[in-house]
């Protein structure tokens, strides 16, 4: 007696995707079968008796890649997801704009998720609190207190990597990860006192403030005290002594 075939298919609907198994016919044909889970009909091709009763059960197609998912939300904020082969949902989040690719709890294929994180901005005014002091920048490290310490003058102080050919008012070394000319920090002195404003110029790497992203063209006023994060660096802005 000659022992019938099982192979396994995956069914083509894109809100099922789920595997299931046929017995192949005695004959070679096109045959359509009904998916178990769904019922949405496919197509299956059996080319012969001895293929559908001797070979190896054919490979498992994916569903087709479905289109990405764009998701706009705010830096770390976790959000829902549907899954576009099955009715599954994803639990996603991204600390910044990027492309990232999930397994589907349910269905286990690949859902592509884009992620817009739009940071707000800080609206930048004459109302920006005034400092008594002058401030610097401080390298940390290891030993905070040995850190390299960098004045910043009155007017645009641009820091960044090291760079011969697009170098930085404020040039850190021994950080790759940093871009030329990341940020700048204005300094604004009147009668009232000093006041200072971070703008990121352009980061390969988010720029962070106290944990918060910033994205290119956004600015935030800071405070003594404020750690700023660029590529694997961190500087401490405080009051110049």
């Amino acid at each position: 007696m000659t022992k019938k075939k099982i192979i396994t298919t995956i069914c083509k609907n894109a809100a099922c995707g789920k595997q299931f198994t046929i017995t192949a016919p005695a004959k070679s044909g096109v045959y359509k079968v009904a998916c178990p889970h769904c019922q949405h009909a496919i197509l299956v091709r059996f080319s012969d008796e001895k293929a559908a009763t001797d070979a190896p059960a054919p490979k498992v197609e994916t569903p087709a890649a479905a289109s990405p998912i764009t998701v706009k939300t705010a830096p770390k904020e976790a959000v829902v997801v549907d899954c576009p082969h099955c009715p599954s949902k994803l639990k996603v989040s991204a600390a910044s704009s990027c492309k990232m690719k999930y397994e589907c709890p349910g269905c286990k294929s690949a859902v592509i998720v884009n992620f817009d994180i739009k940071s707000p901005t800080v609206a930048i005014t004459n109302s920006v609190a005034q400092q008594p002091f002058g401030g610097r920048i401080v390298k940390m490290g290891l030993m905070p207190w040995l850190g390299k310490k960098y004045s910043l003058h009155v007017g645009t102080n641009t820091i960044g990597r090291r760079d011969k050919l697009e170098d930085s008012d404020i040039a850190l070394e021994g950080d790759d990860s940093i871009s030329r000319r990341s940020i700048e920090i204005e300094v604004r002195h009147d009668l009232s006192g000093y006041s200072f404003i971070l703008t990121v110029r352009r980061s390969t790497n988010v720029v962070m403030v106290n944990d918060n992203p910033l994205q290119s063209g956004e600015s935030i006023p800071l405070n003594f005290g404020d750690i700023i994060v660029l590529g694997k660096t961190k500087l401490k802005f405080e009051k110049e002594k």
